[in-house]
């Protein structure tokens, strides 16, 4: 690879404005967001006493997962500051602006200043590199490590065919830090022994001996720590291309992170990283394909054996190395343009690239042009306030109102961020400060997979003690908050007190002799389908007002399923019937609600004489797929 050329003081000033703006950009808001979710049980988890294995211990006694650089940062940032927003997410901050300076050095080595500018710019504005980088999670640092890597590779060492200590220094600091280090390692090694002639026995020893560190850091750190629950597996599974179905979702996905993360649209994006990056590559001979291709194969190739997911937000640093794939491709194409002749090409690009930004997918309002009233300005805006405050009103309004004998009920969601505040916001409550030790979790958390689990976790909470008790339930980030509503609405004094479950606070006072409707289960079964349709019909007695599946469907690899409800009439006739979906993942059985609003074509009155529900399923390419229904209840 020839000598990059020499950085201008318009190029380091301009560098310097970009800079400046992408840092103002990822500045996090005064007053911070509380943290919440996964952020929040993070946070509580690192800021317990404790040395790291005291904390990893904790992580296997409750199910959770941390890196080794979320501890090491979280507890150097508590001893930085007192307000535990700050103390976690400044290092995204830190990290995500410090990111915009690798990427800047990784595409000015190989293309040269003004295209690593323009790869800055575009991270630096990205609405999609702004809000993801705001929050206490690894994603800026993944791009940061990932880009500084790719950058300190394009290196020469002190001796021909050899790494350098800088770069294996690097990569060791990677393989303890971040897990984008599976694809970006891979791209490295290869880049280093084809195109920079590392391949004396010493080379080869030092380019493997990173992998060794990060074997050692997965099986002895990350191995014995919890799994994700069912409910992150569920949603992630989507993001396999295990099944067609899965194809044209991440096809969709890929092309909606495009437009998040890259103003000119999804289109320019996937010209420039199929045909640009080669074309150019193959030209200039300097073997930067390995760098820009290979993590997406990786990416890919982890994605097909469902151990990684392929795009989405946990593709954070994949799509700066889309960015800087396509400076790479537009400075080698204009490279290649006679001087005199360049003005006639560039106005005609930029022309198109504006063209194809304004026909990207309208409904994504992230997208240049793809809305009017959601321009640029507006989708910056709405990254700089991530993430919303889902806690702090419904704390205040909880914390003020709590009155002798009143309960406070926290979702899932809730809980953990309750935990991380509750010695500075609930001080005049010590029932809530100072619990008996070991019960915290079981007094105050309620279980809101589905009505029936949240109604009984709800109504246990009163066992015992005192009637006419007035509880107060943080509820926020629940998506689909009418399961309050359907579930303890019924026992009457459900009250809002924010504008929508979504927002955060119930005022519950339940009937003194409420109970939770059940009725007896139905039997569990199971059938399997090839091509023909498998039918298996629960007699019912008019439809319930909630109907409770916990159902597991397993299907072998590449099975394309198609399965519906139906509700049947004595005499056979349709009711109504449901499409249940081709992408209900695998995994540990779960919980489904089916309820009248899932039939929105049938009228009221059709639900009042159905006689049977009816489940329908066959595998559309001869596929194994079999579903085991393990317990059904009516309510």
């Amino acid at each position: 690879m020839t000598r990059p050329p020499k950085q201008t003081l318009p190029i380091l000033a301009a560098l310097a404005g970009t800079i400046a703006v992408g840092a103002w950009l990822r500045a996090p808001a005064s007053p911070a967001p509380y943290l919440w979710n996964d952020e929040a049980w993070r946070a509580q988890l690192i800021a317990a006493p404790g040395s790291l294995f005291d904390t990893l211990a904790r992580a296997q006694v409750e199910g959770f997962w941390f890196l080794l650089t979320d501890w090491l940062f979280g507890r150097l940032g508590l001893l930085l500051f007192e307000s535990p927003e700050w103390a976690f997410r400044f290092w995204p901050f830190v990290f995500g602006v410090a990111g915009l300076l690798a990427i800047y050095e990784f595409v000015r080595r190989i293309a040269g200043p003004g295209a690593g500018l323009c790869a800055a710019a575009l991270v630096a504005v990205g609405p999609g590199f702004i809000y993801h980088a705001r929050e206490f999670k690894p994603y800026a640092l993944d791009l940061f490590a990932s880009a500084l890597c790719l950058a300190v590779a394009t290196r020469n060492g002190k001796r021909a065919g050899a790494p350098g200590f800088g770069l294996i220094t690097a990569l060791h600091a990677f393989a303890l830090s971040s897990l984008c280090f599976v694809f970006v390692y891979p791209a490295i090694v290869l880049y280093r022994f084809f195109a920079r002639g590392d391949r004396s026995p010493g080379a080869v020893l030092a380019l493997a001996s990173p992998a060794v560190t990060f074997a050692l850091y997965f099986f002895l750190f990350l191995g014995p720590q919890g799994s994700e629950t069912s409910a992150p597996q569920l949603f992630w599974n989507q993001f396999y291309p295990t099944s067609w179905e899965n194809l044209k979702f991440l096809a969709g996905e890929f092309r909606h992170g495009a437009n998040l993360f890259f103003l000119f649209g999804w289109g320019v994006l996937l010209v420039a990283t199929l045909f640009g990056v080669p074309f150019v590559a193959r030209r200039k001979r300097d073997g930067a394909i390995w760098l820009l291709w290979v993590p997406f194969a990786m990416n890919a190739l982890f994605a097909a054996f469902e151990q990684y997911p392929l795009f989405g937000r946990s593709g954070y640093f994949l799509y700066a190395i889309l960015i800087a794939g396509f400076s790479y491709a537009c400075a080698g194409i204009l490279g290649a343009i006679p001087r005199e002749r360049r003005a006639q090409v560039w106005i005609p690009a930029l022309v198109l690239g504006v063209g194809l930004a304004l026909a990207t997918d309208r409904r994504d309002p992230y997208a240049i042009g793809a809305r009017l009233e959601r321009p640029l300005p507006e989708a910056l805006e709405r990254a700089r306030h991530w993430p919303p405050d889902m806690g702090r009103e419904a704390f205040a309004l909880a914390r003020k109102n709590l009155a002798p004998g009143d309960r406070l009920l926290l979702s899932p969601n809730a809980y953990y961020t309750f935990l991380a505040y509750r010695n500075r916001d609930f001080a005049a409550h010590p029932e809530l400060t100072q619990p008996p030790p070991g019960r915290t979790r079981q007094q105050m958390m309620v279980r809101d997979e589905t009505t029936l689990r949240l109604c009984e976790s709800a109504v246990s909470k009163r066992r015992g003690g005192p009637e006419n008790v007035r509880y107060w339930i943080v509820t926020s980030m629940r998506y689909d908050p009418s399961i309050y509503q359907d579930a303890l609405g019924q026992a009457g004094g459900l009250e809002w007190a924010l504008r929508a479950p979504y927002q955060g606070l119930a005022r519950w006072t339940p009937a003194p002799d409420f109970t939770c409707p059940t009725s007896p289960s139905i039997e569990a079964f199971q059938f399997s389908s090839l091509t023909d349709w498998a039918v298996h019909a629960i007699p019912i007695q008019g439809f319930p007002r909630f109907f409770q599946l916990r159902l597991h469907l397993d299907t072998d690899p590449g099975a394309e399923l198609e399965w519906t409800l139906a509700l049947r009439n004595a005499d056979g006739s349709l009711v109504a019937s449901r499409d249940l979906g081709p992408r209900t993942p695998r995994g540990e059985p779960r919980w489904i609600n089916v309820t009248p609003r899932d039939f929105p074509e049938a009228p009221a009155s059709a639900f009042q004489h159905a006689q049977a529900l009816e489940f329908r399923m066959r595998s559309r390419n001869g596929r194994r797929s079999e579903l085991r229904v393990h317990e059904a209840r009516v309510h």
